[in-house]
């Protein structure tokens, strides 16, 4: 039985950009995705300058950026006042943006580029089933067109989400706990004049959340005061329409979800030569859109870090993956710290007033520019 240099287990988003970044570095790799087609939904948006750097030395820019709708800033309102402005151009370049692109697509590029760079290296319809670690290798089993096989590999890389079954076989804890926060989100045709701005509506009563889309489409998040386990586009207009006195249009809704959040962290990231990546390892609230792009952080460190070590110095390699766990778990701890300041600030309140002020403070120098780089995920160590 031959071993392999490092198996994937899961190719969504975070697995796929790991893979062009071992690609990048020499890594023979193959990834194994139970799915045999991609998403169809929009789901997470936001590409942070963090990632689009990534992009940028993985050379997959372009694609994104000729597909995307650059987000240049936001505004704070009140719901019948703008409280202020933020101007990304504060952030240094390349990318003085958050670059928006449904999932859909970001899983479609990433894995046509994938495909093109490595060919074979994506194996779809390829379910795993449990491992075994040894001093010098993993074992693993998986399931393909109703055939089980078994392989080894040198490093197992889990990118299966927040349900991982990779984890689940490890024995690790998943820690944390759920929000009380609960949210309803839907897309619509955008009737608004906001243009590319982002805008955020600290109502009294819960924040809304509003992005531009490509083809001139709309992103609404909602505060709500209980889970709408069955939401609509008409409660969702109604909701805009009492807080902002905005009017969408219900049948132009192209997406109705209603969600709780949550955070959790894998007690441990790195067990032996097995790794926990993206919503494998933490989950995050996606309130401020970090989550996915925490995963890629993960991911790009990941391959920093092993590329020279299985290549020079595989001696070192339990060293380097506890250093690679320490940093990752600190830049979670940060990416939830903040995404949940974001969610205290959209609750309801009875004294809104201070929220107002507290907005306005913050969107003067000197903290204006630190405002922005929080939202925008610069200075995660």
């Amino acid at each position: 039985m031959n071993t392999e240099k490092v198996v994937l287990i899961g190719g969504g988003p975070v697995g796929l950009l790991l893979g062009l970044s071992l690609h990048k570095k020499g890594i023979p790799f193959t990834i194994l995705e139970k799915r045999t087609e991609g998403i169809h939904d929009s789901r997470s948006l936001g590409i942070h300058p963090v990632s689009l750097c990534i992009f940028d030395d993985l050379e997959i820019s372009e694609a994104f950026l000729r597909e995307g709708l650059k987000v240049r800033g936001g505004i704070a309102h009140s719901g019948k006042r703008v409280l202020g402005r933020m101007s990304f151009s504060l952030l240094p370049p390349p990318h003085p943006y958050v670059l928006l692109l449904p999932q859909s697509k970001t899983e479609m590029l990433l894995k046509s580029i994938l495909n093109e760079r490595a060919p074979g290296a994506l194996v779809e319809n390829a379910e795993f089933i449990d491992l075994n670690q040894h001093q010098d290798y993993v074992s693993f089993s998986f399931t393909q067109n109703g055939t089980t096989h078994t392989n080894n590999c040198e490093l197992l890389l889990a990118c299966d989400g927040k349900k991982s079954v990779v984890r689940q076989q490890l024995g690790l804890e998943f820690v944390g706990s759920r929000y009380p926060d609960t949210y309803i989100m839907g897309d619509f045709d955008d009737v608004t004049d906001f243009g590319d701005e982002a805008v955020l509506f600290l109502h009294k009563h819960g924040l809304i959340e509003s992005f531009p889309l490509p083809h001139s489409k709309r992103r609404w998040v909602i505060k709500t005061d209980t889970f709408e386990k069955n939401a609509t586009a008409e409660l969702l207009c109604n909701l805009v329409q009492e807080r902002t006195n905005i009017s969408l249009e219900s049948s132009s809704a192209t997406m109705i979800s209603g969600f709780g959040v949550q955070h959790f962290m894998a007690e441990k990231f790195v067990k032996n030569r097995v790794v926990l990546l993206g919503d494998a390892a933490h989950v995050v609230s996606p309130i401020g859109g970090q989550g996915m792009n925490l995963g890629w952080i993960d991911a790009w460190n990941l391959a920093q870090v092993i590329g020279g070590v299985l290549k020079n110095s595989p001696s070192t390699l339990s060293l380097r993956l506890a250093a690679f766990e320490k940093r990752q778990q600190a830049i979670t701890r940060t990416v939830a710290s903040r995404a949940a300041w974001n969610m205290k600030m959209g609750r309801r309140t009875n004294f809104p007033i201070l929220k107002y002020l507290l907005v306005q403070v913050l969107l003067h120098p000197p903290f204006k520019k630190m405002l922005i780089q929080r939202f925008t995920m610069h200075h995660l160590e």
